[in-house]
């Protein structure tokens, strides 16, 4: 019955591709995986080399191994925003006479299968062969290729269980976020970086150290018992879940909208964040210009583009969000006007939110600023803006977005939502503060003009009332012409 199951798995997806109007966009997008996937092999043989052009003093082994936590760390990420709900697949299949534990057995093989694990293997096997295995003994060989294998496994069923555990409570990702933070605090304050982890683990396995391969392989057993438990009760509590939710839903007594509980609304907002294809995309471009940016600072340049620079890295979320904050919930914003939603709650909400994400860039981004002469100054300047007049000024000219957004749908060739307010907001955001400074710095140094731009900022948050009155004011009278814009 299980091999009846993968068959139809495989049937289903050839069929949803023939009959699907987007046939050649599948095609073409098919066609890009099977290149990119044969330049990842084609890089992993022949990695000396390209390394070589690069940086031709580096040794490829060290380079590369120095780096396995870096990469897991990456690959970890990718996979949270990208593995779906592993059960939703096989509720069909619930009532038919498979044994549980062979359908979690399943699901717990098929969750690795995905484009981000494949083309690290693609990459890392022909880089093994090829450049390891010729500079040590075969015995290290069996120890290094099977450890590292192990660590990579492990970042995908550990990326599982998180994705399981935020299906069960939002509080959970927590874990992760503690995890990263022990790790970035043992960098700054002990000066345990990623790359000496790294170059630990690289040491252990090419000594040939088998307790630290046993640690390993305990480490992954541990993850595949956790995962699976979770699973196998997932299946039995799904259907309570569901029902549960909906006798919640519609409980007066317990209103998910209650009065003075701003918490509820963040939730909501990570919700809608965490859910939709859309907007989990937008997080893996954040992320790449995050991992872009760090790698060119700290940047020696002109003041006002290093000023507009610490500007769009502190507000990455907030810009990319907020552009289309009342679009996101298009398909329902009508409900939202109608029932008993806080308009102020609703938008202190979504400001909370981008606010942390750009304090958590902020802290990132610490150890490469605070070398750079009147960096930190400038950087905290940036931030304090953004979350400050700079948000406000985004959220204010949101109100005039009137166009649907449907967060499922991917961002590839999606031009949904966009508009010229945007554009406008976006220049008018970077303007405002760049135009102060200039002015500031015709009569004043750096130092006093940034602190004159702190003191506005924090008069603008001191004032957030008024402000949050004036973009709800501002939406109520546009309502009509939004909710009219979304239904199209």
């Amino acid at each position: 019955m299980l091999t009846e199951v993968i068959k139809h798995s495989i049937k289903s997806f050839l069929r949803n591709t023939t009959f699907d109007l987007r046939l050649i966009l599948r095609l073409l997008m098919i066609l890009s995986i099977l290149y990119l996937f044969s330049f990842l092999v084609y890089l992993g043989y022949g990695f000396s080399g390209f390394l070589y052009l690069y940086s031709p003093s580096s040794d490829p082994v060290t380079f590369l191994n120095n780096r396995l936590l870096h990469i897991g760390a990456v690959l970890f990420i990718l996979q949270v925003f990208s593995i779906k709900n592993p059960l939703k697949a096989l509720l069909a299949y619930l009532h038919l006479p498979i044994k549980r534990n062979k359908l979690v057995l399943y699901i717990l093989f098929l969750s690795q299968f995905n484009y981000f694990f494949i083309g690290l293997l693609l990459f890392f096997v022909p880089y093994s062969i090829r450049t390891i295995l010729p500079v040590y003994s075969i015995q290290q060989f069996f120890f290094y290729f099977p450890g590292v294998l192990i660590i990579f496994f492990s970042v995908g069923y550990f990326s599982l269980l998180i994705r399981n555990l935020i299906g069960i409570s939002y509080s959970y990702i927590i874990i992760p976020i503690l995890l990263f933070g022990g790790l970035y605090l043992m960098d700054l304050f002990l000066d345990i970086s990623f790359k000496d982890m790294s170059r630990f683990i690289f040491k252990q396995l090419i000594n040939k150290n088998l307790y630290f391969l046993i640690l390993l392989i305990l480490i992954l057993a541990g993850l595949l018992i956790c995962n699976f438990i979770l699973l196998k009760k997932g299946f039995y509590g799904i259907y309570q879940n569901q029902k549960s939710l909906l006798n919640y839903s519609f409980r007066p007594a317990s209103h998910y909208f209650r009065e003075n509980d701003l918490f509820t609304y963040v939730l909501l907002e990570i919700r809608l964040i965490a859910r939709n294809r859309r907007t989990r995309g937008f997080l893996l471009i954040i992320l790449f210009f995050s991992i872009m940016f760090y790698r060119i600072l700290p940047y020696d340049g002109n003041l006002y583009v290093i000023f507009i620079l610490f500007i769009l890295i502190s507000g990455m979320f907030g810009y990319t969000f907020i552009q289309f904050l009342f679009s996101w919930e298009s398909g329902y914003f009508d409900f939202i006007l109608s029932t008993k939603f806080d308009i102020i709650k609703y938008l202190k909400a979504k400001y909370a939110v981008y606010s942390i994400f750009s304090v958590i860039l902020f802290t990132v981004y610490f150890p490469v600023i605070k070398p750079v002469q009147t960096g930190l100054h400038m950087f905290f300047s940036a931030l304090l803006y953004n979350s400050s007049l700079g948000y406000f000024v985004l959220i204010f000219l949101a109100t005039y977005n009137k166009f649907k957004v449907d967060p499922n749908r991917s961002i590839l060739f999606n031009y949904q939502g966009l508009n010229s307010f945007q554009v406008i907001g976006v220049l008018l955001v970077l303007l405002i503060p760049i135009l102060t400074l200039f002015l500031l710095l015709l009569r004043l140094n750096l130092t006093h003009s940034l602190l004159i731009i702190n003191l506005l900022c924090i008069i603008a948050l001191i004032i957030q009332g008024k402000l949050w009155k004036i973009i709800q004011n501002k939406l109520m009278r546009r309502k009509y012409i939004n909710l009219e814009g979304y239904r199209k």
